[in-house]
């Protein structure tokens, strides 16, 4: 259903054919991109920045349980320090 949808109105899933791994790491990428860009967080008022916010959040959270993989954390340590 989706893929027809995505087909219908033209729009390539760039996800498609990545592992997990691939598209957190490509996300993560698009993420902190933005965040050196803008030098702020996506806001939740811009409807292009919700998905980034949503991961950003989902992220926190598991890293803030301690559920997160360690290559992951790993990763977004280095952003950050």
């Amino acid at each position: 259903m989706v893929d027809e949808l995505l087909q219908k109105y033209g729009i390539q899933n760039a996800y498609k054919d990545m592992t997990q791994d691939e598209r957190w790491l490509a996300r993560c990428n698009e993420v902190m991109r933005f965040l050196e860009e803008n030098h702020r967080n996506p806001s939740k008022h811009r409807i292009e920045e919700h998905d980034m916010l949503n991961w950003l959040k989902a992220n926190r959270k598991a890293m803030n349980a301690g559920t997160m993989k360690t290559e992951r954390l790993r990763s977004l340590e280095n952003f950050w320090n």
